[in-house]
């Protein structure tokens, strides 16, 4: 009898752990969750209460998962065994994941239904850098453009550098010379393939490339031009440049950062770009990346809410971003630059020049990525281990968490 009771409690303790602790949130057919980690700032949670404010058919809740060490987990189990969180906010998430697990909806119908955030409202190159396998997975109502600057003393007309190329043009300096502003060994290496991190990735087929000679080269350059400590800045970048001591400037393209850039550089900038295979090194980051649970029973209500940051109503008012992915909007922002500061006006070529070139996004979402790297590196940096080792090692590690992963 005692050895029947103690089965019954048991069967009894299971039952609550499945109904009880791991219970999901129960929300009516007219509330859309919005699933965020860490708490998603303040632009998101400003944006749905001005969403929930002209609603009357559907409200978005928030659903935080945090910042806890298995809050990206958790997530992901929610979104792969429910139908919620309905819309999810992708800016720190790996996305390129999420569309290879079928986790994401295409939304191209959904921007073919409403007259007032076509396709053909976006900036044509930002719509194609926003796809990913030919398919759009997220919404955004705007961006910002990375790039690369030097003199043109340095650089002549190039314009770019692959990593063969950019090592070449280092070598030819001289040893006091700094490639950048920092120089710790890390951030060397964040800033040479942070970016383009998603280039040495197959997602698809489940294969890296860290053992190719490109990204060997990158761990040279960081270890010969590199410090291996972090340390406080004994200058100020402009003295730097002006000097010519630093060669490169990491910048956005933007009206305030090209009018600094101009007062650093005594002589015409060259917008090259980051050092990369194909020599075209400027990268879009995305603001407010949401993307629909494919998984989802309310697509009509969770479009609602993410079709309102693809508007001209909301992106021309919108202070949480650079550049509107909006045509309409991005010509209205460039003209009242201009207007409020006619210096900017020289600006405006260089400045549309690159934003209107740039065909890459940011990918450097995958911080567990970034830490099986660096970690590695580290190694070699330190001198642990050979190049050879470090690249075969850090080859080994990425393919196993790809093919985890994908």
């Amino acid at each position: 009898m005692k050895r029947y009771g103690m089965g019954i409690l048991a069967c009894l303790t299971l039952l609550f752990l499945i109904t009880g602790c791991g219970a999901k949130e129960q929300y009516d057919e007219h509330t859309i969750v919005l699933g965020v980690l860490s708490g998603g700032g303040q632009s998101i949670e400003e944006s749905v209460a001005k969403y929930n404010h002209s609603q009357e058919e559907y409200k978005v809740v928030i659903k935080d998962y945090g910042m806890k060490d298995n809050s990206l987990d958790q997530m992901i189990m929610d979104i792969m065994t429910g139908s919620t969180p309905d819309v999810i906010m992708m800016n720190t998430l790996p996305i390129e994941q999420y569309v290879e697990k079928g986790l994401l909806e295409e939304l191209t119908p959904y921007l073919k239904q409403n007259a007032d955030c076509a396709v053909e409202d976006l900036i044509p190159n930002v719509y194609e850098t926003m796809k990913i396998k030919d398919g759009l997975y997220f919404t955004s109502p705007g961006f910002a453009v990375f790039t690369v600057g030097a003199g043109k003393k340095v650089t002549g007309d190039v314009s770019g550098y692959n990593i063969q190329e950019f090592k070449e043009l280092l070598d030819q300096q001289a040893k006091e010379v700094q490639p950048f502003y920092s120089q710790y060994k890390g951030h060397l290496l964040t800033t040479l393939c942070g970016y383009s991190l998603g280039d040495y990735i197959d997602w698809e087929n489940g294969t890296c490339s860290f053992d190719g000679e490109e990204f060997r080269t990158i761990l040279q350059i960081c270890n010969e031009w590199g410090d291996s400590d972090l340390r406080d800045y004994e200058e100020e970048e402009p003295a730097l440049v002006s000097s010519g001591r630093e060669l490169f400037v990491l910048t956005e393209a933007d009206f305030q950062s090209m009018e600094y850039n101009r007062e650093m550089f005594p002589e015409e900038i060259n917008y090259v770009g980051y050092p990369c295979a194909d020599r075209q090194g400027a990268y879009m980051k995305f603001n407010t990346m949401l993307g629909m649970n494919v998984k989802s029973e309310k697509k009509e209500g969770a479009w609602s809410f993410m079709r309102m940051f693809m508007t001209q109503e909301f992106q021309k008012d919108n202070i949480f971003c650079d550049w509107p992915t909006r045509t309409d909007c991005y010509e209205q922002k460039l003209t009242d630059e201009v207007a409020d500061t006619p210096e900017y006006e020289q600006d405006v070529p260089v400045l549309r020049q690159i934003i209107e070139n740039t065909h890459k996004r940011d990918q450097t979402e995958d911080a567990l990525m970034d830490e099986i790297i660096w970690d590695e590196a580290e190694k070699y940096f330190q001198g642990e281990k050979t190049l050879d080792e470090t690249v075969d090692i850090i080859q080994k590690r990425c393919e196993t968490y790809v093919n985890e992963h994908r």
